[in-house]
């Protein structure tokens, strides 16, 4: 350690300082990796809504149950719960590394597991986006039929993050808590845990992260509460508004459905006209008929519902829905021809989704290529850090609009003379449609079949002109008389 002295003073012992340069420079940290966890003992962490940060209280607004009940009962959440993990599968990509062997092996290996990874991918990152967080744990095997003591991955197990926890003190995460057995909670080591995170602004280290759904939980509750009054509202317009006069100051003897008078401590049940009609009333839903003296009056009248108000707001809340989830409106209400929503302020934000998307994809695989290819490499190929642990790429584009986009763009190139329309071209072309490449030899020889296809079609062309013609003249009746004499003589 390298120190410095008061320059106005004697050295003495007592006026030592640390100088900054060196205390920079110094190994490990001052700030806590996770700075809810202070203590050095391993202690849990709960899970507490983002206003509580703010406000430093620990009542709850929300909770993850809250979440999970919007995901389940409301049915725009839901759709863009499925886009968002159906465009993750798609930018995941497909392992490659410099060495085929490498390749081959670690895409058997993803073949053979439980399960798919693509699956697991889209799962991942949408619960993630929504919740916040998301844990699977990792297994192994050693003991595939042909593959006997090889290191192999056996499944990629999902945590549910309403019963996921975790433990660790101030040097970090140590355990991921499942709690879904019901019984004594099950402490998974960190390291063989996949770990997602969709960061907190206001906490960057929270281990729970910031999910979206949390955003869409105050929204739930005005759409049920407007749906509710909706219904209501439909009720009272079909069924109306009953009115019945009777005159306050007579009085009826209330019979049961034989016509028996009621008896009440030895004399008839006597009550007011007025009472009795609004008891047959209450009951008029139940029997949908009415028993009354002549001298009632009932007369019904209709209760107008402005429809339009409540379609109003329930399309505002759909779009703040929409919005919270960062996925364009346009995608479920545009129409034809709309494609992806790429319509003035929808691209903006569809690009906003995708950009979420990808970072939370690609923290799915940093975490696969760390905790799973790197192990099954160092394992089986005691592979070293500098031949690389490999990567995934992205094969094709997630969207057909696109798609469509790129290739009317480079068609237009092509025609303007500004790109040639060669073999790396063409097979750009072909990857847009979904086709495969094809080598220079190919091509050539494709072009001389379209050539030789073009020629026999135009010699065919020609022939049945040629015969036609001869049919016509073949046809035509010989010229006689005038007509003669006029070819002959013109």
């Amino acid at each position: 350690m390298t120190y410095s002295y008061l320059t106005h003073r004697n050295q003495r012992k007592g006026n030592i300082l640390r100088h900054p340069a060196s205390s920079a420079m110094s190994a490990g940290l001052y700030s806590n990796p996770i700075a809810r966890l202070t203590a050095e003992t391993v202690s849990e962490l709960a899970w507490r809504p983002a206003k509580d940060k703010l406000r430093g209280k620990e009542f709850k607004k929300h909770t993850l149950e809250d979440m999970a009940e919007v995901l389940l009962l409301d049915e725009v959440i839901g759709f863009c719960f499925k886009l968002v993990e159906l465009r993750a599968r798609e930018a995941f990509g497909t392992y490659t590394h410099s060495d085929e062997k490498i390749t081959e092996l670690i895409r058997n290996i993803f073949a053979d597991m439980d399960g798919t990874l693509e699956e697991f991918v889209g799962i991942a990152c949408a619960i993630a986006f929504f919740f916040g967080f998301f844990t699977a744990e990792i297994g192994w095997k050693y003991n595939s039929p042909g593959f006997y003591r090889q290191m192999r991955l056996k499944q990629l197990l999902p945590h549910s993050p309403l019963t996921t926890r975790f433990k660790g003190n101030r040097n970090g995460l140590h355990w991921v808590v499942d709690r879904s057995g019901g019984g004594k909670p099950i402490d998974i080591p960190y390291l063989k845990c996949i770990h997602i995170l969709n960061r907190d602004p206001i906490d960057p280290t929270n281990p729970y992260g910031n999910g979206a759904g949390s955003k869409t939980i105050g929204l739930f509750k005005a759409k049920r509460t407007c749906l509710t009054e909706w219904v209501i509202a439909g009720k009272n317009q079909s069924s109306g508004l009953w009115i019945v006069q009777a005159n306050t100051s007579d009085s009826v003897v209330l019979t049961d459905h034989n016509g028996r008078a009621l008896q009440e401590n030895g004399r008839d049940r006597v009550v007011s006209a007025i009472e009795n009609a609004r008891s047959q009333l209450e009951e008029f839903d139940k029997n949908n008929f009415l028993v009354m003296d002549k001298a009632y009056s009932i007369n019904w009248q209709a209760m107008p519902t402005d429809s339009n108000f409540f379609q109003t707001v329930l399309d505002a809340v759909d779009r703040r829905l929409f919005m919270a989830m960062n996925v364009p409106y346009l995608v479920a209400n545009e129409g034809v021809g709309g494609g992806f929503g790429y319509s003035g302020v929808a691209s903006l934000q569809s690009i906003n989704l995708d950009s979420q998307i990808s970072a939370i994809v690609k923290q799915v695989r940093d975490q696969i290529l760390e905790k799973v290819v790197k192990p099954l490499l160092f394992r089986n190929f005691a592979l070293k850090p500098k031949q690389g642990w490999g990567k995934f790429d992205v094969e094709k584009t997630n969207d057909p609009s696109q798609a469509s986009m790129k290739i009317q763009n480079i068609l237009t190139a092509v025609g303007a003379g500004a790109l040639p329309l060669d073999n790396s071209v063409a097979n750009m072309l072909r990857d847009l449609l979904g086709l495969p490449n094809q080598t220079e030899e190919e091509r050539l020889v494709a072009i001389q079949k379209a050539v030789e296809m073009q020629q026999m079609q135009q010699q065919a062309g020609q022939q049945q002109n040629d015969s036609e013609a001869v049919a016509s003249l073949r046809a035509s009746p010989a010229p006689t008389g005038d007509q003669a004499a006029q070819q002959n003589y013109p």
